[in-house]
């Protein structure tokens, strides 16, 4: 019985750490990804890098927020599209939209910054 109450803390224990190793990565660092992405893609300078990572944290916060529904996060999309094509001139605008994967990425229709192709 000893054996088996040692056993059953050690895998509890190691269970903890396993979780405890696992990092969540907060809004501001997948936002600051899709700004230096869009940055270094379009050659943007640091101003517009700055908006860009706001925009993209207002993203992140909608779509990481459990609460917030289908529709919330659709008009979230469609916000991203507005804002980044009035931010770009139209060079710029359709350069990223050649790019499908990267531009979908960036209003949401993508899943992360990780996973942008360039």
């Amino acid at each position: 019985m000893k054996k088996i109450f040692v056993s059953i803390m050690f895998l509890l224990a190691f269970s903890i750490s396993a979780n405890a190793q696992v990092k969540k990565i907060s809004n501001e660092e997948l936002a600051k990804k899709d700004a230096v992405t869009l940055t270094q893609f379009l050659g943007l300078n640091d101003t517009q890098n700055a908006d860009f990572f706001r925009l993209f944290v207002m993203k992140y916060e909608v779509f990481n927020n459990p609460d917030a529904s289908k529709e919330r996060k659709e008009e979230t999309k469609n916000i991203m599209r507005a804002k980044i094509e009035a931010s770009l001139d139209a060079k710029q605008f359709e350069k990223l939209l050649v790019n499908k994967d990267l531009f979908n990425s960036l209003i949401g229709d993508g899943s992360t910054a990780s996973s942008i192709k360039k």
